[in-house]
């Protein structure tokens, strides 16, 4: 029997978007100011805008249609800028919270704490941080679980129709991330083993997203063309190292720390409620012991045969613009959350021992999320938790990895978890605690990373302004992509596409100028300018320095 909506759940759902797009509105503007690689995204969406044309950047992978339409109309309603195109995606945001929470009260995953368990969801580091910016991320996985609320209905009591309203949402959200095709895939594998696939079901699942991909592929290859970037991206998965298979180990050995951490305030208050009874009802099978404590120690044991954690390593200030297990961008990391490039961040986070707090945390919330998972999983949560983690795991093989592709594990391990919750007084206290402290720190590092980076910009601006080529000063990651794309796409035309990794880039490795935190280099320096920000994340005005090297 679905669940349905009572009048308690509206006046939920009416808070939980009041308490989001107050924080929304408190973060700072970035006029101008691209966030990652959302400037690649956003030129597709200005085009359409402007001119009624559609036409991808080469800069892109994903199909993107859907979002770039999306965006466009907000630029149409608000005026073309960056300000309209990151509103157009917090409001999929939005929406995608409001469908998770629709879901979890259907599934009956936390039966009482579905407005502590979406809060969570909202305010997760990597949801939150992602939601003001105009990459692809976001948008797909909200589609996606707004498509999952809509046929819920027919997923749990088969009625006609919900399904095919459910994959119209799974068609749209192919249009912004090609792996969003796996919604109808891992639920037609859902639904055939609870036994009730048929001719039927399986039409309303797969006739739109089929009919999505042939029209997207057609005008793709036939109309508009390959772009460079993803004729590079193949070309470049077929040079992988012999190290391969062990970096694909200590991929999922980080992802089970990335799902650990996601899911530390619902751990702690799991064992909030009488935590010795947790021991006594559980099975004393061997075989499933066998298997939980594998399953908790694997994202030790694996690492260490790697050379140590991921987490720390990994996402240290040292790896921040050299090959690391995620690269060069990473949106959790020892310099707080976001996707922090500037250089020198360390010295904003002096705190060594943070890092490795942080891991050891998630690593006994993982041990939690394995024993929910093997002891007290319930059903109604599969259809939910299988699509997502099947869509997290097609992006490991890739060649270039960022941790933000591990954001639909962010339902799927809360929903893991709050399937095994009691919400008893001291669950819900506990959950409230945590989860009010975790909105409130991932609210502060968002505001935080998005000052820094304008204030990054603003340094770089001005030694343009001093005679210097953009290209030549290393201002971040960003402002980086941003100004050599048209350098690096005339590399790809005339290498033949060749892999992005190996496109020379003059900003990052031989820069005249350089923007960063640090005060001490050990080569001469003269400094150009200064500017401070204040961060609500270490409470203080920060100070970030451009310097010239001779």
């Amino acid at each position: 029997m679905v669940k349905s909506l009572s009048r308690r759940d509206f006046f939920v759902l009416f808070y939980l978007s009041l308490a989001y797009w107050v924080a929304v509105l408190l973060l700072p503007a970035l006029p101008g100011i691209p966030l990652n690689d959302d400037w690649a995204f956003a030129s597709t969406a200005y085009g359409l805008a402007h001119n009624g044309i559609l036409r991808l950047s080469d800069a892109e992978t994903p199909t993107l249609v859907v979002q770039a339409l999306w965006g466009a109309v907000f630029c149409l309603i608000q005026g073309s800028g960056p300000s309209a195109l990151r509103l157009s995606t917090l409001s999929l945001a939005w929406l995608g919270g409001i469908a998770f929470y629709v879901v979890a009260h259907r599934a009956r995953l936390a039966r009482g704490a579905e407005a502590e368990l979406t809060a969570l969801f909202l305010f997760n580091p990597l949801y939150f941080v992602l939601s003001p910016s105009f990459m692809t991320d976001v948008p797909a996985l909200s589609i996606g679980l707004i498509g999952l609320a809509f046929a819920w209905p027919g997923l749990e009591a088969s009625r006609p129709g919900r399904l095919a309203i459910g994959s119209i949402f799974f068609a749209l959200s192919y249009g912004v991330r090609q792996n969003a095709l796996l919604w109808p895939v891992a639920l037609t594998f859902y639904l055939w083993k609870e036994g009730r696939l048929d001719r039927r079901t399986a039409m309303e699942l797969w006739t739109l997203p089929l009919l999505a991909l042939t029209t997207y592929e057609a005008w793709y290859h036939w109309i508009h063309g390959a772009t460079l970037n993803r004729y590079a991206l193949i070309f470049g998965a077929r040079d992988l190292p012999a190290s391969w298979p062990m970096i694909l180990l200590l991929r999922v050995a980080a992802g089970a720390l990335y799902a650990g951490l996601f899911a530390l305030p619902l751990s702690l208050a799991f064992w909030a409620d009488h935590p010795m009874k947790r021991f006594a009802v559980a099975p004393r099978r061997e075989g499933q012991l066998a298997l939980a404590l594998s399953l908790a120690l694997f994202p030790i044991i694996i690492p260490i045969l790697g050379g140590g954690l991921p987490l720390p390593r990994t996402l240290s200030p040292d790896n921040l613009f050299g090959p690391a297990l995620f690269d060069v961008c990473s949106y959790v990391s020892s310099l707080g959350l976001g996707c922090y490039n500037i250089e020198g961040g360390s010295a904003r986070f002096s705190a060594t021992w943070l890092p490795p707090i942080l891991t050891m945390l998630a690593l006994w919330s993982w041990a939690t999320l394995t024993y929910v998972w093997i002891f007290t999983r319930r059903t109604s949560a599969q259809a939910l938790v299988w699509p997502l983690v099947i869509i997290a795991a097609v992006t490991l093989p890739a060649k270039s990895f960022f941790d933000r592709y591990w954001l639909p594990l962010v339902p799927a391990v809360l929903a893991t978890v709050a399937s095994g919750l009691s919400p008893s007084k001291r669950t819900l206290a506990a959950l409230r605690v945590g989860g009010l402290a975790c909105a409130v720190i991932v609210w502060a590092a968002t505001a935080d990373y998005m000052r820094s980076t304008a204030a990054a910009w603003r340094l770089g601006e001005t030694a343009v302004g001093m005679g210097l080529a953009a290209i030549e000063v290393k201002a971040s990651l960003d402002w980086c992509l941003a100004h050599e794309w048209t350098m690096q796409a005339d590399w790809l035309k005339a290498s033949g596409g060749r892999d992005l990794s190996q496109v020379p880039m003059t900003c990052l490795h031989r820069p005249r100028a350089i923007v960063s935190f640090r005060e001490k280099f050990q080569q001469p320096r003269e400094t150009l300018a200064s500017t401070s920000f204040f961060s609500p994340l270490t409470m203080r005005h920060e100070t970030l320095h451009l310097y010239q090297f001779p």
